[in-house]
């Protein structure tokens, strides 16, 4: 997988260059890795996300993640901010800043600001591995308590594997359009306090 990867970048860079097109922008979206599950450790037992390298850090997606942990998730425009809340803990991620502010008082420093791929929002694994860890009781008694009381939505797309589905008539296959729709809906989902799997 990582000699594809190589081939496909060195490929893609070496015609860029001769066209002479070449900018920082699209050299740094072609180091994102391809995307694998990863278990981490987290407040209430083992949490199982999407991971992905960009550069040197690693990356999760900040709304599974979020609700994984059962936050509610809100976006601010003025200040440019993601704030993560629950009964006992609330974060504010500045977009753009490396800063945490935990509990409206404490402020960490990550290892990059929140990233965004494909519109959806990247937090830096070191978030939850080191910056959350001293509220991982805190957290896990809240967890525990509303996973009772609350149902999950499950999205499922369909169209695995090879099938494609029906072609469009500009080209546009129904298996993308599909997985493009159940992601629009589970961030909305999501961004609204309900937990998706």
């Amino acid at each position: 997988m990582i000699k594809k990867f190589l081939l496909k970048f060195f490929s893609a860079y070496r015609q860029l260059k001769l066209t002479g097109k070449i900018t920082v922008v699209i050299a740094a979206a072609l180091l994102i890795s391809s995307a694998y599950a990863k278990k981490f450790k987290g407040p209430a037992g083992t949490i199982r996300l999407e991971s992905k390298i960009f550069g040197r850090t690693e990356f999760v997606p900040l709304l599974d993640l979020a609700n994984s942990l059962n936050f509610s998730v809100k976006w601010f425009y003025e200040p440019a901010k993601i704030e993560l809340k629950n009964k006992t803990v609330s974060i504010d991620f500045m977009t753009g800043s490396k800063l945490v502010q935990i509990n409206k008082s404490d402020i960490r420093k990550m290892n990059s600001s929140i990233v965004f791929i494909k519109g959806e929002p990247y937090v830096s694994s070191m978030f939850l591995t080191t910056i959350l860890k001293p509220y991982y009781k805190t957290i896990s008694s809240h967890i525990n308590r509303s996973y009772r009381s609350k149902g999950i939505i499950v999205i499922d797309p369909g169209h695995g594997g090879h099938d494609t589905g029906a072609i469009g008539y500009r080209g546009i296959m129904e298996k993308k359009l599909v997985l493009d729709i159940a992601r629009r809906v589970r961030t909305i989902l999501i961004r609204n306090g309900i937990k998706v799997r």
